[in-house]
């Protein structure tokens, strides 16, 4: 019988395919060529873009970001895989990808952001209350194991480039997610669900009043770099509906249309 690789690993092999794919792209500036390969990028979100809610999280900034998230995914996912079974796993994992992905969009401004730091969060998250659930956290000895990993996490947070926000939406999502799929007690996962529904609610709110992107804060150069890159891979009719769109959100007239028209 073929042994399944752990989802773990399937994870990672898909970021280092993306990544390495990336090294391909000729574009000189690292936040385009990151655009380009399906990092989380406000106005192309707003331009019908919504995939990158998730693709964002197997997009990685360079060798030592992508080495990083490799070892906090080799740290966590063989053990918790084991635990909670294969389709949670991707479940969390993913879920808090798309939940980073949402904070960012309601917290922050016109970011580039990549990384699976989110869905790695919401692993984490996942371990956390695991440990919680069954008591194990009250033990001196487990908590003298873990807890350098949690100030590891937090210092990270304090680092420049870092989306602080991007890793509370990760952590919360996966969290809340564990509650209600690694329990067996209705009245649990109802309590769980209803909390995920009010924080469902507040950040569809915060995503509202956030869907802009401020004048200050826009790059139609890399846009268009980024367009023009599309075009010349094929996907020149998806490029000109992204211009167009694009055009409405900076109110430029027709500007981003007729200056692809160019590349």
């Amino acid at each position: 019988m073929r042994k399944k690789l752990p989802a773990g690993s399937v994870i990672l092999m898909i970021c280092t395919a993306v990544f390495i794919a990336g090294m391909f792209v000729p574009l000189e500036n690292d936040a385009e060529r990151a655009i380009l390969c399906g990092a989380y990028y406000k106005p192309m979100i707003l331009a019908g873009e919504w995939w990158r809610f998730l693709t964002a999280g197997f997009v990685h900034a360079g060798l030592l970001h992508l080495f990083a998230n490799s070892m906090s995914m080799m740290m966590l996912a063989g053990g918790l895989e084991k635990v909670i079974g294969v389709r949670k796993f991707y479940t969390i994992l993913l879920a808090s990808v798309l939940g980073s992905s949402a904070f960012i969009f309601a917290a922050d401004g016109n970011v580039v952001a990549m990384g699976l730091s989110g869905g790695l969060y919401g692993l984490l998250a996942c371990y956390t209350y695991l440990l919680i659930r069954s008591g194990a956290f009250r033990s001196p000895a487990v908590r003298r194991s873990i807890l350098p990993m949690y100030a590891v996490n937090i210092m990270i947070n304090l680092m420049p480039g870092v989306s602080v926000s991007g890793h509370l939406g990760g952590f919360f999502t996966g969290f809340l997610l564990s509650g209600i799929l690694c329990v067996p007690e209705e009245t649990s996962k109802r309590h769980f669900a209803f909390a995920s529904v009010l924080l469902g609610a507040a950040l569809c709110w915060m995503c509202v009043r956030n869907a802009s992107v401020p004048t200050d804060s826009i790059f139609p150069g890399s846009d268009l770099r980024v367009l023009g890159q599309e075009k010349k891979m094929g996907l020149e009719n998806h490029a000109y509906r992204v211009a167009e769109r694009l055009d409405d959100i900076y109110g430029t007239d027709g500007m981003m249309v007729l200056t692809l028209k160019e590349y």
